[in-house]
């Protein structure tokens, strides 16, 4: 085979490393830097984001910094920092917007982030944030026919009904409501369910924030709402 073309490149790449502590925490904000010389046209990259201090340890040579960072209570034991605005946030609070509409990615971002935003630890594949001391924040859960089993064939929905529209974690009661089960979904003497938003104080979801989604909700059903006095008798 003839060689028509042998060619040298000299890549020089000066890398410099900023970051800001976010205080009182093990998170730092980084500006990465590259300035690249390549056979002298030159170019420069920057990289923002925030991160662990541990990931900003264990960066060398030209390695990219990761943004994945340790929570083991988190599923995988792994999660991001992410931002929320308070406003959206209360808006999930509320149960008017689902967490994973309202979480921002803070890669290429500056730091700070303006007043009205939050950073939390968010972990997509369970749909959970904590704050960036560990601690989970509390979200609605959900219930109805399919999470909790809250339907006619196992509850007095109507007794039920009352007894959520005094429960001061249950959102939006005002327009609380029993409703027909999609036909496909019912059944025989199960086609009601009431669907609604829990909202647990932060100490209580923390301890129930692990359980699994099933064993969760009806302990919340029997020990936190009390619904077992509106179950029916399977005599």
């Amino acid at each position: 085979m003839k060689k028509i073309l042998e060619n040298d490149v000299i890549i020089k790449t000066h890398r410099i490393i900023e970051i800001e502590e976010i205080e009182g925490t093990d998170f730092v904000f980084y500006k990465d830097t590259r300035d690249i010389d390549k056979d002298g046209e030159k170019s420069v990259e920057v990289y923002k984001g925030i991160t662990s201090i541990e990931n900003i340890n264990s960066v060398n040579g030209l390695k990219s910094i990761s943004n994945i960072v340790v929570v083991p209570k988190m599923y995988e034991s792994e999660a991001i920092v992410a931002a929320i605005s308070k406003e959206n946030l209360q808006c999930v609070l509320n149960g008017e917007k689902h967490i994973a509409d309202v979480v921002e990615k803070v890669n290429g971002k500056d730091y700070p982030f303006p007043e009205n935003y939050i950073l939390v630890l968010w972990n997509v594949g369970s749909y959970k944030i904590a704050d960036l001391h560990y601690n989970f924040i509390s979200i609605p859960i959900n219930f109805g026919y399919v999470d909790g089993s809250v339907d006619n064939e196992r509850y007095d929905l109507e007794k039920l009904l009352e007894k959520l529209k005094k429960d001061k974690n249950v959102c939006d009661r005002d327009n609380l409501k029993i409703s027909y089960i999609p036909y496909y979904n019912a059944e025989d003497g199960r086609n009601k369910s009431i669907e609604f938003k829990y909202l647990l104080p932060n100490d209580v979801y923390e301890k129930v924030a692990n359980m699994n989604s099933f064993i969760r909700n009806q302990y919340i059903l029997e020990e936190i709402i009390g619904a077992d006095d509106c179950r029916i008798s399977e005599d």
